[in-house]
């Protein structure tokens, strides 16, 4: 009976070892890749190629990358209102109600479009926190 028990024990620990293992290289793939996701969305904003930056923008919120957020609202002060917008849509996908008072201001922006785009974006950030 002791012996099954040390058996189950002995297994159980390995097990869980093993499933740390893995959780530690599922975090390091996970880096490596929004570090390229973020290679991808600077060279968008650098060079103005939208679809690079809509497609970074869509693997961020693909991949719940909250970790992001801080270079998003970043994005939010760019030049391009394209980039801008691009942004409001990946952090509204992320549903973080942090970045509230960023999307505020853009209510004032000069672009008609991302005025429009702040509205719907507050609207949506208001209706995933109810």
């Amino acid at each position: 009976m002791i012996r099954k028990i040390l058996v189950v024990i002995i297994l159980t620990v390995l097990f869980i070892h093993s499933c740390r293992k893995k959780d530690e290289q599922l975090d390091v793939g996970r880096n490596t890749e929004l570090r390229k996701i973020m290679k991808l969305l600077k060279a968008g904003a650098d060079s103005e190629d939208f679809r690079s930056q809509k497609q970074a923008l869509y693997l961020i919120y693909e991949m719940n990358a909250v970790e992001l957020i801080p270079e998003l609202i970043t994005l939010l002060k760019d030049k391009s209102p394209v980039t801008r917008i691009y942004a409001m849509h990946a952090l509204q996908e992320l549903g973080t109600k942090e970045v509230i008072p960023e999307i505020i201001n853009l209510l004032n922006d000069d672009n008609d479009w991302v005025r429009k785009e702040a509205v719907e974006t507050l609207g949506a950030l208001q209706v995933k926190e109810s």
